[in-house]
C-alpha cells in the first residue's frame, strides 16, 4: 500500500478518535445524574419523616398530608429527572456507537478509494 494511502487511513481513524472524544466530553456527567435523582429523590422522602419525629405531642398526624405529599412531589421529581437523564444517555451513546461504526467503515474503505484515483 502506498505510504500516502496509509497516511490518508491513519488520518481518518485520529479525525475520528477526535470528533468520538468531543462527543463523550459530558457524557459522565449525564449518567451520574441519571444514577443519583432518583436515589436523591427517594432520599427527600426520608426527610420529611425526620421533620414530624421532632414535632411535639399530640404527634405528627396533624401535618402528616402534606409532609407526604411533599415527600411524593420529591420522589416524583427525582424519578423524573434520572428517567429522562438516562434516556438521553442511552440516545447519545447509540448515536457515538453509530457514528464509531460509520467512521470505522469509512477508514478501511478509504485505501480503496484513493487507489483508484491514484
Amino acid at each position: 500500500m502506498d505510504w500516502r494511502v496509509e497516511a490518508a487511513q491513519h488520518a481518518a481513524e485520529r479525525a475520528a478518535a477526535v470528533v468520538h472524544r468531543r462527543m463523550a466530553r459530558g457524557l459522565a456527567g449525564l449518567a451520574t445524574v441519571a444514577a443519583t435523582a432518583p436515589v436523591l429523590g427517594a432520599a427527600g422522602t426520608v426527610w420529611p419523616v425526620i421533620e414530624w419525629s421532632r414535632l411535639p405531642p399530640p404527634g405528627p398526624y396533624d401535618c402528616l398530608s402534606g409532609g407526604v405529599s411533599e415527600a411524593y412531589i420529591v420522589l416524583a421529581f427525582g424519578l423524573a429527572v434520572g428517567i429522562v437523564a438516562s434516556w438521553c444517555y442511552r440516545y447519545l451513546t447509540a448515536r457515538m456507537d453509530g457514528f464509531d461504526v460509520e467512521m470505522r467503515h469509512a477508514a478501511r474503505a478509504l485505501p480503496r478509494l484513493l487507489a483508484i484515483s491514484i
